[in-house]
């Protein structure tokens, strides 16, 4: 059984890091292309003059590293598979419009990410729970998005948080997602 209640991992990416203004706004990137990895790149950031990037963006980042975690390493023996597994193979395409409708149709499609939190191994079925509930937060999220636009769509006044998707990704509600006390 993986123990998770000690692990802790801080990532830090400065490259990617962004100013703060005093609205609590983030200004635009001045960079000219996208960066990033991109089997664990946030998919919004994977087009041509990338949005500006948000917390969320990150959250959605270790989600698709956690997958990744917990298709091909074994943590007890300290090993990773030698191969990409199949079930997110596209994810290693080199072309990124690729790789973004893959995620995309796994953010869509419940199906996809219980087939998906199905096949990982036995040593890792602990990360199974975790999987789940945050794309459950991104699922839902994506769901309030689209009522949004609808909305929007028939001339309603809706407003939408773009930084925390709709309110369902913040800091408490993901930690909360993988059962960390705040």
């Amino acid at each position: 059984m993986l123990d998770l209640a000690w692990t802790v991992t801080i990532l830090n990416d400065w490259d990617m890091a962004s100013w703060v203004d005093d609205n609590d706004n983030i200004p635009l990137s001045t960079a000219q292309h996208c960066t990033g990895t991109l089997p664990f790149m946030a998919m919004e950031l994977m087009v041509p003059n990338p949005p500006a990037h948000l917390y969320r963006h990150d959250l959605k980042s270790f989600f698709y590293i956690l997958i990744w975690a917990a298709l091909h390493y074994d943590f007890k023996n300290k090993t990773r598979a030698s191969r990409v597994h199949p079930a997110i193979e596209e994810w290693n395409n080199s072309k990124m419009k690729s790789v973004h409708d893959n995620k995309g149709l796994l953010l869509r499609n419940s199906k996809d990410i219980v087939t998906i939190i199905a096949q990982i191994p036995l040593q890792c079925q602990a990360l199974g729970p975790w999987i789940h509930a945050i794309w459950d937060l991104f699922y839902e999220g994506s769901l309030i998005q689209g009522h949004y636009e609808m909305a929007k769509r028939r001339g309603a006044t809706a407003t939408w948080d773009n930084k925390t998707y709709g309110g369902c990704i913040t800091f408490e509600k993901f930690v909360g997602a993988v059962g960390c006390p705040i």
